[in-house]
């Protein structure tokens, strides 16, 4: 019998952006990709990881499974990145393997970029070495990373969703388990596969199967995200944001970074970065505007977004991002819907002339503001190399020159992202006066994170006798160590630091008079 063919195979007619004149090869993927593996690199190698990077590789040491998943629901984020590094963190590998593990997945989702996303060479190239791909999303070492490359990966599965539907689940059951953003978008695909399944009749065996497998993912993710009896803070995480709506809209695309040598730029594009990049998301919707799909889902997820950046959690640039990635995604499977015939003007007339000239307008806005997401890179790349993130492994380094890991050390939360580096595993911490490594993430953990200086430094000398004190690192200077019985230990100077409540302070008790 004869089977029409799906909608969805069909192909457009319409150009979103203007052909390259020549197809993509492996060559132009080796020049791209190769450069940008040297500067991830170099740069990765100077990043000192701040603690949030630093909590899934102790927590993926130091945990058992169970352990894992009963955390996951406090910490707000699936299992799957943590699961990825427990066995290098559980077999002893030094702690940059991290770093290098989330290198090699941004460049496996920079490759699957430059090699099979249908947009102008322009593009992939000043996409690749934008602030995104090449610094927020590869450098800092966050879940995020999956969230790109299973985007890119399902993207590249696209035009074999119905034909190829299980390996396309797959990947959308991954990114069900990346973070929590990811649910979302995650949960949007599986909506816009389900309508598809719909119209072209097809809820039957693989494709019927695949569903079945994205659904599974997203249980697996919910049950995971379910908060435990005593989490953190009454219900799910909340913080509100309500700046968090203009800040991600203002660094989506075109991103802000501060010049020095040229007067009042910096200022002058900060303040005018919400209109500029509003003005490139209008030009990429008229370029999405014949393919509803697409263009329903880059609305809907950059509104589920941004409720979350404002209702709950609001992470600035990584989270901004976010919306820069899902606008890839609908321009590049947008290539896969077939052309809506609605306003489309005769050939030559006015308005068809006009038509043109404002989807060229917008391809070169684009342009625009990515040409500036590569240079808000460079100025990235150039601080992380010069300045310190975070001092942790500056301290991490004095104090295994002079043997002091071998000792007692009590500590405040925040220096946890030194402890990886450390021959000991744990600290004491004064923050929930107990010890440990990883963030626990109950409510005696959060109540405690902002105890002063002097109520965490009686807590020290309450618990440990005058003949056995610790070494103290806290994130803030104490009052009078002194008459605690303290002195503090001269310390790297914390110039140019990113993490500004990582220049810790450490205090050594005063050896008693004989």
């Amino acid at each position: 019998m004869h089977q029409q063919s799906s909608p969805a195979a069909e192909p457009a007619t319409d150009p979103l952006f203007p052909p390259d004149p020549r197809p993509t090869t492996a060559a132009f993927v080796l020049l791209v990709l190769i450069p940008y593996i040297l500067i991830t690199t170099f740069v990765a190698a100077h990043h000192e990881p701040w603690r949030d990077e630093a909590d899934p590789w102790l927590v993926a040491r130091d945990a058992s499974l169970p352990q894992l998943f009963h955390l996951t629901g406090r910490i707000g984020t699936p299992a799957l990145w943590y699961l990825i590094l427990m066995p290098f963190a559980k077999l002893g590998f030094p702690y940059p393997t991290m770093q290098a593990i989330h290198l090699c997945l941004a460049t496996a989702a920079t490759a699957v970029f430059l090699a099979k996303a249908p947009l102008p060479k322009s593009i992939r190239v000043l996409t690749a070495f934008g602030i995104f791909l090449s610094y927020e999303y590869a450098i800092i070492t966050r879940t995020y990373v999956l969230t790109v490359l299973f985007l890119f990966a399902i993207a590249a599965r696209h035009p074999k969703r119905l034909t190829h539907p299980l390996s396309y689940a797959a990947l959308v059951f991954l990114l069900f388990n990346a973070n929590p953003h990811s649910f979302f978008l995650a949960g949007l695909i599986t909506l816009i596969y389900f309508d598809e399944l719909l119209t072209t009749r097809s809820f039957h065996g693989r494709p019927l199967a695949a569903l079945a497998l994205m659904l599974s993912g997203a249980l697996l993710a919910f049950l995971q995200l379910l908060p435990p009896p005593h989490p953190q803070l009454p219900g799910w995480l909340t913080a509100r944001t309500p700046d968090a709506f203009d800040y991600a809209i203002g660094h989506s695309v075109l991103v802000p970074f501060p010049v020095t040598f040229i007067p009042y730029f910096p200022e002058y594009l900060e303040d005018r970065a919400f209109a500029l990049n509003l003005a490139i998301l209008a030009g990429c919707t008229l370029l999405l505007l014949r393919r509803p799909k697409a263009l329903l889902l880059f609305y809907a997820s950059t509104a589920c977004l941004l409720y979350i950046f404002v209702y709950k959690w609001f992470g600035e640039l990584r989270h901004a991002g976010l919306i820069f990635l899902m606008l890839l995604f609908c321009l590049w499977t947008a290539r896969d819907e077939p052309e809506r015939q609605w306003l489309v003007f005769a050939a030559g007339s006015s308005a068809d002339r006009a038509d043109r000239f404002l989807r060229r307008l917008s391809y070169g806005a684009l342009l625009i503001g990515l040409a500036f997401s590569c240079l808000a890179a460079a100025v990235e790349w150039t601080r992380d190399v010069r300045y310190p993130y975070s001092t942790s492994r500056q301290v991490a380094q004095f104090l295994r020159a002079n043997n002091l890991d071998l000792k007692p050390i009590a500590a405040t939360f925040e220096a946890e992202s030194i402890l990886p580096y450390l021959r000991c595993h744990q600290f004491w911490y004064a923050d929930t006066q107990r010890y440990g490594s990883y963030g626990s993430w109950d409510r005696t953990f959060v109540q405690n994170r902002l105890a002063p200086p002097a109520e965490l430094m009686s807590r020290v000398t309450r618990h440990f006798p005058p003949r056995q004190r610790p070494l103290i690192i806290f994130r803030r200077p104490a009052p009078d160590p002194e008459q605690q019985g303290y002195r503090p230990i001269p310390t790297a100077p914390d110039f140019g630091i990113r993490m500004t409540d990582e220049a810790f302070f450490l205090y050594e008790p005063i050896p008693p008079t004989p």
